[in-house]
C-alpha cells in the first residue's frame, strides 16, 4: 500500500503574501485549511514543510532537521515569495512555527506583519507534562461528566466526540472565549 505524504502548498492569490508555518512533528496540512481561507481573502499563501517533517518516519525530525535548519527553511520561504515578486509578506506559525514566525518578524525587514497560534513562549517544566495532562484531564472529566448536554453547550466544554454529528448541533464544541 502506498502512502501519500503531506506536501508543502503554494496557493496563488494577490500581490500580498502570507507564510503559514506548521507545528513540531506536523506538516503543512496543519495550516492548509487556514491557507485556503486566507487565499480566498485575496492573498498568496505559502505553507512550507520544515526539514525532517512530513515524512513517514518521525525520527527524521531530528535526523534531517534541527532549529538551525528550520530557521533556514523559514528564510527560504520568505525568499521564495520575494523572488516571485511579493513585497508585502506576513508570517504566522502554529506552535514551533510560531517561534520562527516571531523570529522572522524580529530579524527580517521585509516581513510586514505576523503572529503565533498556540506557541509556547514561556519556559515550562517539561518533565511533568504527561503527569500534568492526566491530572488536568481527570479533574475536567470529574467536573463535567454529570453536566447535561445543554450545560455543556452553555459552558463551552467539549461534548462526546464519538457522537459527532457534522450536519447537526451535537459533537465537539470549542471553549467559550
Amino acid at each position: 500500500m502506498s502512502v501519500t505524504l503531506p506536501q508543502p502548498f503554494y496557493f496563488k492569490g494577490g500581490d500580498s503574501a502570507v507564510i503559514l508555518l506548521h507545528t513540531f512533528a506536523g506538516s503543512p496540512m496543519d495550516v492548509q485549511i487556514l491557507g485556503r481561507n486566507v487565499q480566498r481573502a485575496g492573498y498568496t499563501v505559502l505553507g512550507p514543510a520544515f526539514s525532517g517533517h512530513a515524512t513517514a518516519d518521525p525520527t527524521n525530525i531530528f535526523l534531517k532537521g534541527n532549529p538551525t535548519q528550520w530557521w533556514a527553511d523559514t528564510q527560504l520561504a520568505v525568499n521564495q515569495l520575494k523572488a516571485d515578486g511579493h513585497d508585502q509578506i506576513a508570517i504566522f506559525g502554529e506552535s514551533l512555527g510560531g517561534l520562527f514566525a516571531v523570529k522572522a518578524m524580529e530579524e527580517l525587514s521585509n516581513i510586514v506583519a505576523g503572529g503565533t497560534i498556540s506557541t509556547p513562549l514561556f519556559p515550562i517544566d517539561t518533565g511533568k507534562v504527561a503527569e500534568r495532562f492526566l491530572q488536568d484531564a481527570r479533574a475536567w472529566y470529574k467536573k463535567n461528566r454529570d453536566l447535561s448536554r445543554d450545560d455543556r453547550h452553555q459552558n463551552g466544554v467539549f461534548a462526546r466526540t464519538d457522537q459527532l454529528d457534522l450536519a447537526g448541533d451535537s459533537g465537539l464544541y470549542c471553549a467559550n472565549p
